[in-house]
């Protein structure tokens, strides 16, 4: 049978960048070593939608969330030390300033974490990578961008991701996910152990 999708090309077929999908269109955006890519299901088509230019996120172990009451991502962390939005929009890119106390640790911490929007509080949580303690950090989704420490309390920290065999942790990637329903993110760090909840909102 002919395949599902279409052919990705170069670049945004390489491992290790920042992936994303918007729900409003259920689109996913990569954002791959400069240019930015689009996957629409609608059409079943991929497409270069922001050609390599220097205001572009360079996406390299960097982690996206998307933020649905602005119709943008933000893009943070990585090896480049990214901190991006993208207009779905406008399909452009700006750099922004993160501010506040963990603005620095925000930026170098972020790689191969991963990182949610939380429409009830209109900031990003994120979780840095392997996940071990209980520190989430939250970024506010407007300007000033404050970087700042999520406070929690009671229940255990959050637990490590599995290892690939060889005794290192695995990364976050999309292993915690906000649930609406819910009001709360969960974690499940291992296919064979329980899950982890955190109820952020009331």
């Amino acid at each position: 049978p002919a395949d599902p999708y279409p052919n990705i090309a170069t670049p945004f077929y390489q491992d290790s960048f920042a992936i994303c999908m918007e729900t409003r269109n259920d689109d996913t955006y990569f954002f791959t070593n400069n240019p930015v890519g689009r996957l629409r299901p609608e059409t079943n088509t991929f497409a270069t939608v922001a050609a390599e230019h220097t205001n572009n996120p360079k996406g390299n172990r960097s982690t996206a969330a998307y933020d649905s009451r602005r119709h943008r991502f933000l893009v943070v962390g990585g090896t480049e030390d990214d901190k991006h939005l993208f207009d779905v929009a406008t399909q452009a890119s700006t750099e922004i300033t993160l501010t506040g106390a963990e603005a620095s640790t925000v930026q170098g911490i972020a790689h191969d974490s991963t990182m949610m929007y939380i429409p009830a509080l209109d900031v990003f949580l994120l979780c840095p990578s392997p996940g071990t303690g209980g520190v989430l950090y939250q970024i506010q989704a407007a300007s000033p961008y404050a970087c700042t420490v999520f406070s929690t309390s009671g229940g255990s920290g959050i637990p490590a991701c599995g290892d690939n065999g060889g005794g290192n942790e695995q990364p976050m990637y999309s292993k915690m996910l906000y649930v609406a329903l819910l009001k709360s993110i969960v974690h499940f760090p291992r296919h064979n152990e329980g899950g982890w909840i955190c109820r952020v909102h009331a």
